[in-house]
């Protein structure tokens, strides 16, 4: 019940282009799309 309440939020947000999903066969990975573009800005905080 918890993780399909999780999928079903993850899912959302990537519909709304906050994070990136790939999928490859039955494995999903999200990813975070902001936190990318902020450290291709360089000198932010999201910066790793």
């Amino acid at each position: 019940e918890t993780a399909t309440a999780m999928e079903f939020v993850i899912e959302g947000l990537y519909q709304n282009s906050m994070v990136g999903k790939d999928e490859l066969e039955s494995v999903r990975t999200y990813t975070d799309m902001i936190g990318k573009i902020m450290s291709s800005i360089g000198g932010s905080k999201y910066e790793r």
